[in-house]
């Protein structure tokens, strides 16, 4: 299949069930850390789990010492909003042959930079062992100035759709004139690094 149709059949997982596209979900890094049977997608819609709870937690979830029915009535409001951010991501990230591609690069070439102890890459593993590319970090020229002091920065725990969330969102933190400017769009327009750098250490 190519990139699309790939991106699609994940989209469509994804609706069918999300929980289980969540637990498969690691970033690169974890990926030769993991036995294949750990990131497999499982099915079945089970009762709120601690593991669950930290995942929804990194999307924005917030449930303090609340009893556990009420956490479960806050995850399906989050789940929802989840469900479309990550779709979305899904939507807007390169596979690995499309990356190849796009760097001029060869598909080892491009496993070797997301497998380094300071990644040049930013990538996630999907359903199915497929690999996405989020594509804010890919400009005209190549990728983005100073990704790898940004991978360094956020560190190997944060979850896939936080690092997209913060990279593509609007920080009032990143000014310019009387807007803001997203951490993508400020590192793509060569401004000072640090700004960002400091953002991504609160991750």
């Amino acid at each position: 299949m190519n990139g699309s149709e790939i991106r699609k059949q994940l989209t469509a997982d994804l609706n069918r069930d999300y929980l289980a596209y969540l637990r498969s979900m690691p970033s690169a890094h974890d990926i030769n850390q993991k036995p294949g049977s750990e990131r497999a997608p499982q099915h079945g819609s089970e009762p709120l789990k601690s593991k669950e709870k930290d995942i929804l937690a990194a999307g924005g979830a917030r449930f303090g010492d609340i009893h556990s029915g009420h956490a479960v009535a806050i995850a399906s409001n989050q789940r929802q909003r989840l469900m479309r951010e990550i779709s979305d991501m899904i939507q807007e990230s390169l596979i690995l042959e499309e990356v190849s591609k796009r760097l001029s690069v060869s598909i080892e070439t491009v496993q070797a930079l997301i497998a380094k102890e300071a990644p040049e890459l930013f990538a996630f593993e999907a359903p199915h062992q497929i690999l996405l590319f989020p594509r804010w970090q890919f400009t005209d020229q190549g990728t983005l100035p100073h990704l790898t002091e940004l991978l360094k920065q956020i560190g190997k725990e944060v979850a896939p759709f936080t690092i997209n969330r913060f990279m593509i969102s609007k920080n009032t933190d990143l000014p310019l004139g009387k807007a803001c400017l997203s951490p993508r769009d400020w590192l793509a327009s060569g401004r000072d690094p640090e700004e960002v750098l400091m953002l991504a250490s609160d991750l």
